[in-house]
């Protein structure tokens, strides 16, 4: 395989890996900050 479109494979995977956790992480980062504990409830 070429080096070009390995790197280009490497770069999608990383960049669809971040675009998958940002939400969540984002989530946790929310309740976090406002101390709300949705699954308590």
């Amino acid at each position: 395989m070429e080096k070009e479109a390995k790197d280009r494979i490497v770069r999608n995977v990383l960049l669809s890996i971040i675009i998958y956790t940002l939400p969540i992480l984002l989530m946790f980062l929310y309740f976090y900050i406002t101390g709300q504990k949705p699954w308590i409830k």
